[in-house]
């Protein structure tokens, strides 16, 4: 090609592909002013050293943002970083099988120590004490206990049995999941990390209260004996006595003494019409065996002995079912229990499928206590729960309410 040829040929698009874009009169300048020969070699040369000038201009001015760029990634995705994750591990509790008592309440009972990559003074990340029911899963666990700057977490037996009985019904054994449960802040967000778990079996108790306004019913169900007779008692201090008590002979018989004495001024008979009084006669129910819901009234002088032959949940939470669902008596531990379906709403213990005797609860130095004058229980979450109810103990009965997502339901009958 002649020299006038090409430099007519030349135009932008012809080194495009060195990333620089020339117009065609410079193209033409350097053919002109370097002749043929020296044209690819002089202008080789030109491009290369224009390519290292721009690309160091480039890293000049895009510098500053790029710095800034990175600095809002970090901030924005700090949350996913696994940089600065706090890690827990090695979960160790110092035993595997714990039973509280009421008369070490003051004493220590749980032990559980674990490891972190946090500082030893990172007072943002929190650990905290998770209990589960073995095998439920820990969507619903109790927090037990937290703890900042530390890997050890020691409990009470007191304050220990108030936490598992959220759990475990007071007075018998079940097998807990713990775990522990780091958080730390990331802006506004809060990441966790969790420790494997670990099981322990707890035994708890029943926080029991001695009530002293109380009354005994001594009866041929219990020899007539004083000593073992049977106390109703008034949580409230209000002369309004309640107890379920068993009587477990065919005709049960009684009478209503206030006290621990056999004493003509405090022992009570029946006069009739749902009162007592004295010169009456020896009470008596009239409905054989079992359970009883036993009240007195001293403020009207009126009583009521009513058997329970079923104790059901009762209210919105068990849905529109035309029968309450029934729960089940469990001899060996005397206690009542159900696995149900509840939906959002509330509920209260109802027996015998009527309103004449029902529970519902108050809070009492960190329990639950099944309580006729208490307020309805409310699930705040549907799902499938495990209930049990206790009634030995007058003024002291108990309850659990747990979300077992895992539990099998059984048909009602």
């Amino acid at each position: 090609m002649k020299r006038d040829d090409f430099v007519a040929s030349l135009n932008v698009t012809h080194y495009s592909q060195y990333g620089l874009f020339f117009p065609g009169p410079l193209l033409r300048h350097f053919v002109v002013e370097s002749g043929m020969n020296n044209f690819k070699t002089d202008f080789m040369k030109t491009i290369l050293h224009l390519q290292k000038l721009l690309a160091a201009a480039l890293v000049i001015l895009t510098l500053p943002a790029c710095q800034k760029e990175v600095a809002v990634k970090a901030d924005a995705l700090a949350a996913t970083q696994p940089v600065n994750a706090v890690q827990v591990n090695g979960l160790q509790i110092n035993t595997a099988c714990l039973k509280l008592l009421q008369g070490n309440a003051n004493n220590p009972a749980l032990t559980v120590n674990w490891k972190t990559n946090a500082a030893p003074n990172d007072f943002q990340t929190a650990y905290v004490l998770e209990a589960a029911i073995a095998g439920a899963g820990f969507t619903d666990a109790v927090e037990v206990a937290t703890t900042r700057a530390n890997t050890t977490i020691q409990l009470g037996t007191q304050d220990l049995n108030k936490q598992i009985c959220k759990l475990v019904l007071p007075g018998t054994t079940q097998t807990i999941a713990i775990r522990i449960r780091a958080e730390w802040p990331v802006g506004k967000t809060i990441n966790a990390a969790y420790t494997d778990p670990v099981a322990v079996d707890i035994t708890t108790y029943n926080d029991y209260i001695d009530y002293p306004d109380y009354i005994r019913i001594p009866g041929n169900f219990a020899n007539w004996k004083m000593n073992i007779a049977p106390k109703i008692v008034a949580t409230r201090a209000n002369g309004v006595y309640e107890g379920v008590l068993n009587f477990n002979i065919p005709y049960p018989q009684f009478l209503v003494v206030k006290g621990d004495d056999w004493n003509e001024l405090n022992t009570f008979t029946n006069i009739g019409n749902g009162k007592f009084g004295f010169g009456g006669d020896i009470f008596g129910t009239g409905q054989g065996a079992g359970f009883y819901m036993v009240r007195v009234n001293t403020n009207t002088n009126q009583w009521t002995a009513n058997r329970i032959n079923t104790w059901g949940i009762h209210g919105t939470a068990v849905g529109t079912a035309a029968k309450d669902p029934q729960m089940v008596y469990d001899a060996v531990n005397d206690v009542y229990t159900i696995t149900v379906a509840l939906q959002k709403g509330n509920f209260r213990f109802r027996a015998n499928d009527n309103d004449a005797i029902t529970l519902g609860n108050t809070a009492l130095n960190g329990y639950t206590i099944p309580d006729a004058a208490g307020n309805d229980f409310v699930i705040d979450k549907e799902g499938i729960y495990q209930v049990k109810l206790d009634t030995k103990y007058a003024g002291n009965y108990a309850c659990t309410v747990v979300r077992n997502q895992f539990a099998t339901l059984v048909a009602n009958k």
